[in-house]
């Protein structure tokens, strides 16, 4: 699955980039979306400082990594 991660502030955690990494076979991440980068992805991330945003669902971090990683794991 491939995934782009969307930086929109501060650098994503180590620990969120792990966990995106492990549940996609390619991994882009750019520093903001012009459209261009998620024309061909799978899966959109956005991370905004606090917020994961996967598809339709806001997750906090470091609140809900698990349910991040339980998506990841499921590929949902």
């Amino acid at each position: 699955m491939r995934t782009v991660l969307i930086r929109g502030g501060d650098e994503p955690p180590p620990e969120l980039r792990h966990i995106v990494a492990t549940g996609s076979t390619e991994v882009l991440e750019v520093a903001g979306d012009d459209g261009r980068a998620t024309q061909d992805a799978d899966r959109v991330v956005i991370w905004d400082g606090r917020d994961v945003i996967v598809e339709d669902r806001r997750l906090r971090w470091p609140e809900d990594e698990d349910e991040l990683r339980m998506l990841f794991q499921t590929g949902g």
